[in-house]
């Protein structure tokens, strides 16, 4: 979402209409016998420098391997 000077909404408003937004979205594409269980929303900031696509995917697959290797443990 890009942050509009007349939007008129705080940080903590937009902050809940994206929630809003995820909970929308993942309610549709659960609903969808095609996307159930075959997708993953992955939550990004504005913040190129400190958000790159290729970061957060290797961040959430390390977090999934670890849960995988506890549950072995």
């Amino acid at each position: 979402m890009s942050v509009h000077a007349e939007a008129s909404l705080t940080a903590q408003e937009l902050d809940h209409q994206v929630v809003l937004f995820i909970r929308k979205l993942k309610e549709i594409l659960d609903g969808c016998p095609d996307c159930k269980g075959k997708y993953e929303l992955v939550p990004i900031s504005g913040d190129a420098e400190n958000n790159k696509i290729a970061d957060v995917l290797v961040g959430i697959h390390k977090a999934a391997n670890m849960e995988v290797i506890e549950e072995d443990a």
